[in-house]
């Protein structure tokens, strides 16, 4: 792996490791206050997620899906406080199903790099969930206290069941998802770098408020298609449009068995009109 990736930007034609190409960007350097990244890998075509034709559920595109997009997905986590998901994530967890909420600190050089920093094993959890709908068994696993982010209206008995196994349940005011709110009470709750793993809907509420910093995308190049699919964001049409400065890019010709080249591209996110 030690010239495995060839960058088009911004040093065109050099060769670099995969390996540490994330943890090299120092996010916990980034800022004192709060700093929210995100990171997805894409279709060609626009596809995050497509359904599993067995369950149902979505998931990330098996055809694209390779260990060395999670090799990089992995080092931003390890540079992470928080990992800021979803009930759905929660959910899976609790049936045993993307377990990636544990994974830096199952990661020997991961885990090893956080405690010569001072960090805990593994980055602590935040799920937003509006009704609270997930069991608290979810709970047993995880390497630190959850924090939930949910709404003025969720259900005061499952707030209470959360608390009775030592979750800690922040509710936001007013309806709908409000990425400032969201932001606040992590930063609230000593969080510094925030690692959304989140789908679209909580990305369109990061970037509408103007809070997510950096964006982490690998472009497979492929062409999926799929009539029942999940695009990038969610949302409502964003007013000025967020604009995107790229910061660099590597392309990738050995990423899976199956032949998908991938280009690994950074950028930094502007909110001028």
């Amino acid at each position: 792996m030690a010239t495995d990736l060839l960058e088009m930007y911004p040093r065109p034609g050099a060769r670099v490791p995969l390996a540490g190409l994330y943890l090299a960007h120092d996010l916990r350097a980034r800022t004192p206050g709060p700093y929210v990244c995100s990171n997805f890998i894409v279709s060609l075509d626009g596809r995050i997620a497509l359904p599993d034709p067995h369950s149902g559920l979505q998931q990330v595109p098996p055809v694209i899906a390779n260990p060395r997009d999670w090799r990089l997905y992995l080092e931003i986590a390890a540079q992470a406080d928080v990992l800021l998901t979803t009930a759905r994530h929660l959910r899976a967890l609790a049936a045993n199903r993307h377990t990636d909420l544990l994974a830096v600190a199952a990661e020997p050089e991961l885990r090893a790099w956080r405690l010569a920093r001072g960090l805990p094993p593994g980055p602590a959890v935040a799920a937003v969930s509006e009704t609270l709908d997930f069991p608290s068994a979810a709970l047993d696993n995880l390497p630190a206290s959850l924090l939930v982010v949910t709404s003025s209206a969720a259900p005061h008995a499952r707030e209470r069941a959360l608390v009775s196994r030592g979750a800690t349940v922040r509710r936001l005011p007013g309806a709908g998802l409000d990425g400032a709110a969201l932001l606040a009470a992590l930063g609230e709750a000593g969080h510094r770098v925030v690692y959304s793993i989140a789908g679209p809907r909580i990305l369109h509420a990061l970037c509408a408020a103007r809070v997510l910093h950096r964006l982490y995308v690998t472009h497979a190049l492929a062409l999926l298609g799929g009539n029942d699919f999940v695009p990038l964001l969610r949302g409502p049409l964003l007013e000025p449009p967020v604009r995107a400065r790229l910061v660099s890019g590597y392309l990738d010709a050995a990423a899976t068995a199956a032949g998908v080249t991938q280009y690994f591209a950074v950028y930094e996110l502007n909110y001028a009109a």
